[in-house]
Formats: structure tokens, C-alpha cells, sequence
């Protein structure tokens, strides 16, 4: 499981711009959503393409001393139940049975871009949740589920099978950076900098994956502007 974990932790950036990168500020949300992790075993990431969710769980797992930190995705639960998938990954027990005996303290599930879950692929995911008995303040698991709103339903389907109740509660709307946020990378990427005089352009800009393709080539960073991420 950490192998899955490590591999698509690498393909989450939490920087735009060519390597090293630059980070956008987004401390305070991340305080927030650790915070609603304190009083709840659950929170739903909810935001559009390209606003940063990710990048902020995966911050957030790095950040918070958690036991253990597993991260899925669509790919890994698609199968014909759950023993089929542990199978198919080389697990020797059933994943609930692997899941309920990790380590000490809490722990963190995050399940990345719901929205791409096909039906059978949710329908493993609920079946995972549910063993982890999120409904108890005894669970020594947290969820983090991040989709875009287009996913809805399906979410609404993970945390009625997952008995957490109350979704609104748990829910964190994450909106793209504020261009007061983006001023750090538009100091130190050369070719952003042009575009602080297009208001038009910097609102798009604020999505993420847009602004980070733009600034892909590495002569495009100023050379100690900034520290690497």
C-alpha cells in the first residue's frame, strides 16, 4: 500500500512552474480543513478542475502527524470486490483486515478525484469506508475525499454508505488562489509577470493547472527569486 501511496503522491505538484516550482500560499486553507479534521473523521475537498485540491491534502497529509497516510484513486478500485483488488496488488489479506491494523494514533485515507470513480469503483470505495466506521469518535481512520462538483451524487452515495451523516458539515469548498496569492509566483516566474497588467488573464490564471502549463519551461524562473518548494 505505500508503494500505490508513494507513486501517486509523486504525480500530485503542490508547486506551479517548472521543477523546483513555486508554492502558492494556501496555509490558511489548509489550518481549515485540519481543523474540521479534528472535529469530524471525514471532509470532502469540493472544488473545480485546476483550484488545488490536491495539492492541499497532499500538504495537509505531509503536514499533520498522522499514523499512516494511504492515498487511492479510481484506478486502484477497480475490481470485482474488494479481495479481487487486494489480489490484483499482491496483498496477502482482505483490505479491511489490513487497514484496521495500521499502526497507532490516526490515520488518513485520501481518496483523490472522485469524480473520476466509475460506478463498481465507488461502489469497492463505499464498501472500504463503511469497514473503517468513520461514525465512531473510536475510528482511527480520517477521510479526505477530493471531487469536483459534478461529482455530487456520488459523494452524497460515499458518505451515506459511510453513515457520517450531515454532510454539510464536512464539506470545504475549495476556491482557485486569490491573485494576492499568485504575487509570489508572479515575482519569481518571468513569464507570468507580463500578465499582471490583463486583469482578464490573471482570473484565469488562477486556475492552477492552467497557470502552471504556461510557465512549464525551465528558463522561465528567476534564479534564487524565490525558495524551492
Amino acid at each position: 500500500m505505500g508503494g500505490i501511496t508513494d507513486d501517486l503522491l509523486s504525480g500530485i505538484r503542490t508547486t506551479i512552474g517548472p521543477d523546483p516550482g513555486i508554492r502558492i500560499p494556501r496555509a490558511q486553507v489548509i489550518e481549515q480543513v485540519a481543523e474540521k479534521l479534528t472535529k469530524f473523521n471525514a471532509a470532502v475537498l469540493l472544488g473545480e478542475s485546476g483550484s488545488g485540491k490536491s495539492a492541499i491534502a497532499k500538504q495537509l497529509a505531509r503536514s499533520v502527524s498522522f499514523g499512516r497516510v494511504i492515498w487511492l484513486d479510481q484506478e486502484f478500485f477497480e475490481g470485482s470486490g474488494l479481495n479481487a483488488i487486494a489480489k490484483s496488488h499482491g496483498l496477502v489479506h482482505p483490505l479491511p483486515r489490513l487497514f484496521k491494523s495500521s499502526g497507532k494514533g490516526k490515520n488518513l485515507l485520501v481518496l483523490d478525484a472522485e469524480e473520476k470513480f466509475s460506478p463498481r469503483s465507488r461502489g469497492n470505495a463505499c464498501e472500504l469506508i463503511k469497514s473503517l466506521e468513520l461514525q465512531s469518535a473510536d475510528s482511527r481512520w480520517k477521510l479526505i475525499l477530493t471531487c469536483q462538483p459534478v461529482s455530487w451524487e456520488g459523494v452524497q452515495q460515499i458518505l451515506n454508505v459511510s453513515a457520517l451523516g450531515r454532510p454539510q458539515e464536512i464539506i470545504h469548498p475549495i476556491s482557485p488562489p486569490e491573485i494576492t496569492e499568485l504575487s509570489v509566483a508572479m515575482g519569481a516566474l518571468t513569464r507570468l509577470q507580463p500578465l499582471s497588467w490583463r486583469p482578464d488573464l490573471l482570473e484565469i490564471l488562477r486556475n492552477l493547472k492552467i497557470s502552471s502549463k504556461y510557465c512549464e519551461s525551465p528558463d522561465r524562473v528567476r534564479a534564487g527569486s524565490v525558495n524551492p518548494a
